[in-house]
């Protein structure tokens, strides 16, 4: 079997695609109304696959929800990935002839094979799926052969970094938004008030494919002032990480946050009032 380029992943409310040619490391894609991560060449077997997406609270994605095929196959279309292919949650155990979903154990019924396929219909050993939009849909094959994945995100997740606890959500808010939401769960929002917070984001951000989310601080600088504080601790900002071309509204004397954009080098500048701020893709909260 020649090497692959996808694979996804499912979990309760969003999700992720790899891919060499569409978008950057971590982009986040809509797909059918469900939120996808895209990964590139990340090559595992679907058992691996399996647990990387188990880390992210995630399961691998299984077309038990009508429309799901569907519309990952028309996007995969638009998008020139066609060509490319990504494992299942579908499962056949050794030495039976039914097929489920690993997951959640529920029986296939439908199966929309691609060319000449099944055909390791008569092994003996545990089959897994993959899908070939090239070549019309379902492809068996063994488990233990590679792919890439993408996983589904959940809406929030407790991470630790460095030691460190964290909130994280994926969902799109604006900075208001993103202040009150830490609030109704007794943290503030991320503020690099604490030596090596900054660099513990910005490398762990790289690393497991956030780097392109977009992330409110508690950074502020108010109207007609040029000081910058926390506002969460009203302590003063004296070391900004301003990522490429920035400040860029460094003569503006409107209020202004900032938010934290690793895949463009750091902090970028904004302006922001209550009931008027661009959204960030993703928040974290810390405690206090």
């Amino acid at each position: 079997m020649q090497s692959r380029h996808i694979v996804f992943v499912v979990a309760a409310l969003s999700a992720c695609v790899a891919s060499a040619s569409v978008a950057p490391l971590g982009n986040s894609v809509t797909i059918g109304g469900e939120d996808f991560l895209i990964f590139f060449d990340t090559q595992v077997a679907r058992n691996d696959s399996v647990q990387l997406c188990v880390a992210r609270n995630s399961t691998l994605v299984s077309f038990d929800r009508p429309g799901r095929y569907e519309a990952i196959t028309n996007w995969s279309f638009s998008n020139d990935m066609y060509g490319q292919t990504y494992w299942t949650d579908a499962f056949r155990p050794a030495n039976s002839k039914e097929w489920l979903w690993g997951n959640s154990g529920e029986r296939i019924n439908e199966f929309p094979w691609g060319l000449q396929q099944p055909d390791l219909e008569n092994s003996t050993d545990p089959l897994c799926i993959f899908v070939w939009g090239y070549w019309g849909g379902f492809f068996d094959d063994e488990c233990s052969a590679n792919a890439t994945f993408l996983p589904v995100e959940r809406e929030t997740e407790i991470i630790n970094i460095n030691g460190e606890e964290y909130l994280l959500s994926n969902v799109p808010m604006t900075r208001h938004e993103s202040m009150a939401f830490c609030a109704s769960r007794n943290m503030s929002l991320l503020s690099f008030d604490r030596p090596g917070r900054y660099e513990d984001l910005y490398f762990w951000s790289w690393e497991t494919g956030w780097s392109s989310a977009v992330f409110w601080t508690s950074a502020l600088r108010e109207e007609g002032h040029k000081k910058w504080i926390w506002e969460t601790s009203g302590e003063q900002i004296t070391d900004f990480h301003w990522g490429l071309q920035q400040p860029e509204l460094a003569d503006n004397y409107s209020r202004q946050c900032f938010f934290f954009w690793p895949y463009f080098g750091g902090n970028f500048d904004e302006l922001c009032t209550e009931t008027n701020s661009s959204s960030a893709t993703a928040s974290f909260c810390q405690h206090h």
